[in-house]
């Protein structure tokens, strides 16, 4: 039977993160052996394998493993899933993100890559090991949806972007949600470059603005303010910039 173990950062058989070794061993030897916070030895590429997880599924791995040996299993997650393994043997488990984050918790915090490294302890033979990754809850579900911009990067640059005016007078008055970014040569460029070449600076309670885009519906300015943020991560993409166009106004451009 499968000892079940909860993810913290390492983890051997007990909650202690020690080892309690076999009365047959010698006294010398017959103590607690604790995981460190950090792997002693390098995971090398070469001990790596790729698992590829689909919802509610499990994956169980064996292989023969001698003392004191480091492997690794590297796979993708997403956001809100959970992550369980069990083993009955005794080794130290350590799980990173691909920014090298220790994960501190079975929560998976955000969708990407990770490596669980396994050190044993004191296994010399077969090694087993359960691995779950859940699926995502309803909840989580729907926002990992909402959040997922509908966008590729082969379809831009483009030389205009968002919705266009209406050419029907009794489509008007409407409203246009804009998606916004802080103002700076640097952004301009990068964002005309990247996504929008129409995107142009505006005035907005005296401060100077970048629009990238806007469209006729909050839900599409969000989503493409998403896909924006992905490119530039440090800057303030707004998507509550509403502009209402009139019949009027719309007659007076033309």
């Amino acid at each position: 039977m499968f000892t079940p173990l909860l993810l913290i950062s390492c983890y051997s058989q007990n909650n202690n993160q020690s080892v309690n070794l076999p009365k047959e061993q010698n006294k010398e030897t017959t103590k607690f052996q604790k995981c460190s916070q950090q792997p002693k030895n390098l995971l090398q590429s070469k001990n790596v394998e790729t698992v590829d997880f689909k919802k509610e599924q499990t994956i169980t791995k064996s292989k023969e493993i001698n003392k004191n040996d480091t492997i690794g299993y590297q796979f993708q997650a997403q956001e809100g899933q959970t992550l369980n393994y069990q083993t009955n043997n005794e080794v130290c488990i350590w799980i990173y993100s691909a920014e090298a984050k220790l994960l501190e918790q079975s929560e998976i915090p955000e969708t990407g890559e990770y490596i669980m490294q396994i050190s044993t302890v004191n296994l010399s033979g077969n090694f087993e090991i359960e691995i779950t990754l859940s699926s995502l809850s309803a909840k989580a579900e729907r926002s990992n949806t909402n959040n997922s911009p509908r966008y590729s990067f082969t379809d831009f640059p483009k030389s205009s972007c968002g919705d266009s005016l209406p050419q029907n007078e009794e489509e008007y008055p409407i409203s246009f949600y804009a998606v916004d970014i802080s103002h700076s040569k640097a952004n301009l460029k990068r964002v005309r470059r990247t996504f929008c070449q129409d995107a142009f600076v505006k005035i907005v309670e005296g401060k100077p603005l970048i629009q990238v885009a806007s469209f006729k519906s909050i839900e599409q300015s969000e989503d493409f303010a998403n896909f924006v943020r992905t490119k530039i991560e440090n800057t303030k993409v707004r998507a509550d910039s509403k502009t209402i166009v009139t019949k009027e106004m719309f007659n007076n451009a033309q």
